[in-house]
């Protein structure tokens, strides 16, 4: 911010806020991380293409799609360079008579396909008849040019094509200029600082702009008052207010999401943690792109017999959700079938209350948030400051100051304007009276949804028309997981009334049978986990009772993971009986020379089978036995 401010005073010249730019991202901490706090994540990242990209050998991003590349651009008219330099010079009533005239030339013969000139000139004018107090010229010139954007790549009736790359800086200052009238420094700063990036003859009124901005974003926390709960708010040069990921922020692919970590660690499931591996990436992806993850639904139908993991993978992929901030982190809610059955519409109801708690995500300055006041939400105003000094008083210690109030503008004697913001503000205020609109929604799990029967329950009736409206609702903010067994869960639930569940929910997954390789992993896990001092004196015999356990496979029955789980203490039964039964043979001076800890062939796999026939008394074997 200090190479910023001190580029913005000099001159406000485009190379020299470039290069103090570059200077932050030499020093070291990553230019993009340096400018989030200040103008948000998303403007961060077109202001980062711009002071680094290349057009000619940078991948197509929307910020060199929005915006030009610096350097040697045509002026749109010989009215540009006029109307800016008064604009510069503060002479907005002569920079407007200039824009006018040009607006006013539009249809004689020379301007008669000056599209993107016209388009750029209203945009100028309005942020001229801003200046001179009239701020529906303002708006009414960005809502045209949004039309224009949606328009993009249609043919006029003349035959040509708007280039909105060369209109868009233009759209840039004023769009500054609205964040400031509308009270928002911080996205004030970002356009301006794009608008002078983006077309250098834009920078000295840019730099203007963004100067009020940064004076702004001083006095946020510039409140009149002694009050001692204030204090805080004067500024403290040893405190920095905290900074955080918002939902926009973009994944680092190189850091290891915990949830992604413990899938990996499950035994299993290639498929399934292939396609969580998949979706990690595309939301990565998509937020590189500016997309929002919430447009779209991530619920998903788990199936698969008992004990191949279906409610582990069903609570790790919501807390991925969570993690990958498609919903609220930390929001997943579980339910039984059993549950709704028994309890119906109220379970459910009492279930999606919770997706609409505060969140506990850390919030950015500038975010606004809806607050409990007297106990009472329904009051909507921004945060200004983020408590996160280590020598901060219990009762400040990571709390929010929110700014309700309104702002005045008045006019300085030297004729500039300031605005401030006026005193009704909450301080120290807890998360928990917080909330944002990224803090609802979450991730409802319903574990054994089989056991829903709309066919036969009206409570079942209840719960799926509910659940199905609530989908349609929330969107993207809430995803929906249904675990089960295959065949009643998609006969009985997916394909009540004609499939509403099945045409909201496109995600399917599978979860396979243990394969006997992987049941011998399970086997000795278990075993390592639930019982740590033990050893086996063959691994060979827990190869040999896995093996055993995979013949089931497939039967009515066979329970994979939880067959594991039984057979060990079952083992552990066996081990038991066999160590006290070796202790009352030996007892007296070889009792202690049983090993209390050690699983042998009998515990894993039960006493080796009799002979049916005993050779000592059988004359066939014995003349067997007597053959060389």
């Amino acid at each position: 911010r200090g190479r910023l401010k001190g580029a913005l005073v000099s001159d406000g010249g485009g190379e020299s806020l470039r290069e103090a730019l570059l200077g932050c991202a030499d020093a070291g901490g990553g230019l993009l991380e340096g400018l989030r706090p200040l103008v948000g994540a998303k403007l961060a990242l077109l202001v980062v293409d711009l002071v680094t990209g290349d057009k000619a050998t940078a991948p197509p991003t929307k910020a060199n799609r929005m915006a030009m590349v610096p350097g040697v651009v045509q002026p749109l008219g010989d009215f540009e360079a006029r109307a800016l330099e008064l604009m510069a010079a503060g002479r907005w009533l002569e920079a407007h008579d200039v824009l006018a005239g040009q607006r006013l030339d539009e249809k004689s013969p020379a301007a008669a396909h000056a599209h993107e000139a016209i388009r750029a000139a209203r945009l100028l004018e309005a942020v001229c008849q801003y200046e001179l107090e009239d701020a529906d010229g303002l708006e009414a010139a960005l809502a045209a040019h949004e039309a224009d954007k949606t328009n993009m790549g249609a043919t006029l009736p003349c035959g040509c094509a708007v280039n909105l790359e060369a209109v868009e800086p233009f759209a840039a200052l004023a769009s500054a200029v609205g964040a400031l009238d509308a009270g928002d420094p911080y996205t004030a700063l970002g356009y301006s600082l794009i608008a002078g990036l983006a077309r250098p003859t834009l920078s000295t009124v840019a730099a203007g702009v963004a100067k009020r901005a940064e004076t702004e974003l001083e006095s946020i926390v510039e409140v009149v008052g002694s009050d001692e709960k204030m204090e805080h708010l004067a500024g403290d040069d040893e405190s920095t207010p905290a900074t955080s990921q918002n939902s926009n922020a973009l994944l680092d692919l190189g850091s290891e999401l915990p949830a992604m970590a413990s899938l990996r660690a499950l035994v299993g499931l290639k498929e399934a943690k292939a396609r969580c591996e998949n979706l990690r990436d595309a939301v990565a992806l998509e937020k590189e792109r500016l997309d929002d993850p919430k447009q779209k639904s991530l619920s998903v139908v788990l199936t698969g017999n008992p004990g191949t993991g279906k409610s582990t993978f069903a609570r790790l992929y919501g807390q991925l959700l969570g993690e990958l901030k498609c919903v609220p982190e930390g929001r997943v809610v579980r339910l039984t079938g059993a549950k709704l059955m028994d309890d119906g519409l109220e379970a459910l109801e009492e279930a999606l209350k919770k997706f609409d708690e505060p969140g506990s995500s850390s919030l950015e300055v500038g975010d606004r948030v809806e607050a409990k006041r007297n106990g009472k939400w329904g009051h909507f105003g921004q945060v200004v400051y983020h408590d996160t000094r280590d020598h901060a008083r219990p009762q400040f210690r990571d709390t929010y100051d929110v700014h309700f109030g309104g702002h005045v503008r008045f006019k300085k004697p030297d004729g500039t304007t300031e605005t401030w913001r006026d005193n009704d503000f909450d301080i120290g205020v807890r998360r928990k009276d917080l909330r944002v609109v990224d803090d609802r929604g979450g991730v409802l799990v319903i574990d054994d949804a089989h056991q829903l029967d709309p066919g036969t329950e009206k409570a079942a009736r209840q719960v799926l028309y509910r659940l199905a409206d609530e989908m349609d609702d929330r969107g993207g903010k809430l995803a929906v997981v249904l675990v089960g067994a295959e065949k009643a869960l998609y006969e009985q639930v997916m394909g009540f009334n004609n499939g509403a569940l099945a045409t909201r929910i496109r995600r399917r997954y599978t979860l396979p049978d243990f394969e006997d390789d992987e049941l011998i992993e399970l086997l000795h896990g278990q075993l390592e986990r639930t019982k740590p001092r033990y050893h086996v004196c063959d691994a060979k015999y827990v190869r040999i009772a896995a093996r055993r356990l995979g013949k089931g496979r497939g039967s009515l029955g066979f329970g994979n993971a939880r067959a594991v789980e039984a057979l060990v203490d079952l083992a552990s039964e066996r081990q038991t009986a066999r160590v006290v039964a070796e202790r009352k043979e030996r007892s007296g001076e070889d009792e202690e020379s049983v090993d209390i800890f050690e699983y042998q062939r009998s515990d894993l796999l039960g006493e080796a089978p009799g002979l049916l026939v005993d050779p000592s008394t059988s004359s066939p074997l014995k003349a067997l036995g007597e053959m060389v």
